[in-house]
């Protein structure tokens, strides 16, 4: 017995779970990771359609990807008219988009 009064074979105990918690929680934290840059690895640099919950749609081409914001370049606005180029960056937060359509590639 240690002087608290807990057996070796119990801090062994204790350890030992704690190592496998640390463990599981690494590669879980990975697991995430890794689906979040595939996701990245998919749009980036891809022309999107970004149907918004307000019914707007913007086109352009994904250009970064931040923490709940997607960051599009030479972007078109579409309204009833028609499609209206956008001057710079377009900065669209995440939870206001709805569906995000990958548009076909040249070579597609």
């Amino acid at each position: 017995m240690t002087p608290g009064g807990a057996t070796v074979a119990s801090v062994l105990d204790v350890a030992v779970v704690a190592l496998v918690v640390a463990v599981l929680a690494v590669v879980v934290w990975g697991a995430l990771r890794t689906r979040r840059s595939d996701y990245g690895r998919l749009v980036a640099r891809r022309s999107v359609l970004v149907n918004l919950t307000t019914g707007t749609a913007v086109e352009g081409v994904v250009w970064e990807q931040c923490p709940g914001y997607l960051v599009l370049r030479a972007a078109k606005l579409h309204e009833t008219k028609g499609p209206v180029p956008v001057d710079g960056e377009v900065l669209i937060e995440c939870s206001k988009v709805e569906f995000v359509q990958l548009l076909p590639r040249a070579a597609d």
